[in-house]
């Protein structure tokens, strides 16, 4: 049994449709996901960091769950990924800010 998540945006485009016409008309699920809110990004990294026994440090973690660019899932979900994996905590703060540079 194999699974496969993708994340695409109503009008990207692939061969000559919107990719999420084709994923429907294969009979693909589709789960539409909208903007996060700021209470939902905290409760989000907030779970992400007790599933790898982490405490968050909110002076950190602040900046990432306020700005605009976590209001998208696959960003926020990429982002908590990238700290969870850096390892330094000592440069935590300014690898956080530059992902949130990338957008």
């Amino acid at each position: 049994r194999v699974r496969v998540v993708l994340s695409c945006l109503d009008k990207c485009s692939v061969y000559d449709g919107a990719m999420l016409d084709v994923l429907r008309s294969r009979g693909c699920r589709v789960v539409e996901v909208g903007p996060l809110t700021v209470d939902l990004r905290k409760q989000i990294v907030h779970r992400w960091h007790s599933f790898f026994h982490k405490a968050v440090d909110e002076a950190v973690m602040a900046p990432l769950w306020e700005h605009d660019a976590c209001e998208n899932p696959m960003f926020l979900s990429l982002a908590l990924k990238q700290l969870i994996l850096h390892g330094s905590y000592a440069t935590l703060r300014s690898y956080s800010e530059k992902l949130l540079r990338c957008r």
